[in-house]
């Protein structure tokens, strides 16, 4: 059970930010992130099932975004 809405999370962190402003990232950071994914995927799916599918379509364009940024750093660093 989600405590917290997690688009607030990937909102309002410094990770997020740090993608944005193209500063270094740490492997705290950029576990962070991969772990906001998951629980906007999890989000997407209760969204889904509730039936809210305008909801359901802004957080998942919200996590095909930061799996896309998370993939960006990935490549940058390997």
């Amino acid at each position: 059970k989600l405590t917290q809405h997690p688009w607030r999370l990937v909102n309002n962190t410094f990770p997020l930010t740090t993608i944005i402003t193209g500063d270094i990232m740490s492997p705290t950071h950029l576990e962070r992130l991969r772990k906001d994914s998951r629980e906007l995927n999890h989000y997407e799916k209760h969204l889904e099932k509730k039936g809210n599918t305008m909801l359901m379509y802004k957080i998942k364009r919200k996590r095909e975004y930061l799996e896309s940024k998370i993939m960006d750093i990935t490549m940058e660093v390997a």
